[in-house]
């Protein structure tokens, strides 16, 4: 993958994913976000608001730390979120899926980083996601298959390569 030609396209199981930039922002034609803009209010757990009208609102996890950056599956039955969940260095965050009843969490990354801003490809199976690498404001991007747990690192760059989201065709990668 040679992001400095401006394009870049590469092969992720059977997602084909085409990056392209232009300046420092990559060109998005539409993004559908089904965002839960909600944050925990007792210890950081989050809550989740399943019905639209604001009823039914009950606890999606319940672990010590924050959790926060939930995003529901294209298909709603699981969430991405990201947690601060380590009490030796409470500034870390992993990434983490659960099912959107609070059943099955599963924990994603396990390093001594910043892993942030977890965003859903729409086949249910690849997230994107920020990293923060070498302690300072350098953040790349990686890919995550969930169905084998391989990673991609997608940019190398010095700049600040955060909030990524895909384009609601899969196709195209924003940040």
């Amino acid at each position: 993958m040679d992001l400095g030609s401006g394009c870049c396209d590469f092969e992720l199981a059977e997602v084909t994913l085409q990056v392209a930039l232009s300046g420092d922002v990559g060109r998005l034609d539409s993004v559908e976000v089904d965002q839960l803009d909600l944050a925990g209010t007792d210890g950081g757990e989050l809550e989740g608001d399943l019905a639209a009208d604001g009823t039914d609102v009950r606890r999606v996890t319940n672990a010590t730390g924050y959790d926060g950056g939930p995003f529901y599956s294209p298909d709603g039955k699981r969430i991405c979120f990201r947690g601060f969940r380590n009490p030796k260095n409470p500034r870390l965050a992993n990434l983490y899926v659960i099912d959107a009843d609070g059943k099955n969490e599963k924990q994603l990354t396990f390093d001594a980083a910043v892993n942030w801003a977890p965003y859903w490809h729409k086949d249910g199976d690849v997230l994107v996601w920020s990293k923060g690498l070498g302690g300072g404001r350098n953040f790349e991007l990686f890919l995550i298959r969930l169905s084998d747990n391989s990673v991609v690192r997608l940019t190398r760059s010095s700049a600040q390569d955060v909030l990524p989201v895909f384009s609601h065709d899969g196709t195209r990668l924003m940040w």
